[in-house]
C-alpha cells in the first residue's frame, strides 16, 4: 500500500464576518496536490467558524481530478473538522455517485491529524 500524502500548494482565506468578541467566519480556497493511491489535483473550499480563542470548526467541499490506483477520473469529497492550538483533526468522504470516468463507482472516506505544515499524511479507506 502506498503512503497517501497531499501537499497544500496555496491557501487563500478571506473574512466573511467579524464579531465584537473576536470570533469570525472565513472562507478559504485551497489548492492541493495528491501523491500515493490518489494522484492528482484537488480544489477545496472551507467555511470556517473561529471562536475568540482562535480555535475553529470547519466544513468543506473538494473537487478531485486525477487517478486512484491508475484509474482516471474526478469526484467530489465533503470535509468536516476542527482546528485547535495548531492541530487540525479532519474527516472526509467521497460524495456518493459524484465520480466520473473510471472513478464513477468510487466510494470511501478518510481522515488526518496534522499540525500547520504544507505536507499532510492521510488515511484512505476505499469501499
Amino acid at each position: 500500500m502506498k503512503e497517501n500524502i497531499f501537499v497544500i500548494e496555496s491557501w487563500n482565506e478571506t473574512s466573511i464576518i467579524e464579531m465584537k468578541n473576536g470570533a469570525k467566519h472565513t472562507k478559504a480556497e485551497i489548492k492541493k496536490t495528491y501523491r500515493g493511491e490518489l494522484q492528482g489535483q484537488g480544489a477545496l473550499e472551507y467555511l470556517l467558524a473561529y471562536r475568540s480563542d482562535g480555535s475553529a470548526d470547519f466544513v468543506g467541499l473538494e473537487y478531485f481530478e486525477g487517478e486512484f490506483n491508475s484509474q482516471k477520473g474526478t469526484f467530489s469529497m465533503t470535509h468536516s473538522g476542527t482546528f485547535n492550538q495548531g492541530k487540525v483533526v479532519s474527516t472526509f468522504k467521497i460524495v456518493p455517485h459524484s465520480g466520473t470516468e473510471n472513478l464513477s463507482n468510487l466510494a470511501g472516506a478518510g481522515n488526518y491529524t496534522t499540525g500547520e505544515g504544507r505536507e499532510v499524511k492521510f488515511s484512505l479507506n476505499i469501499e
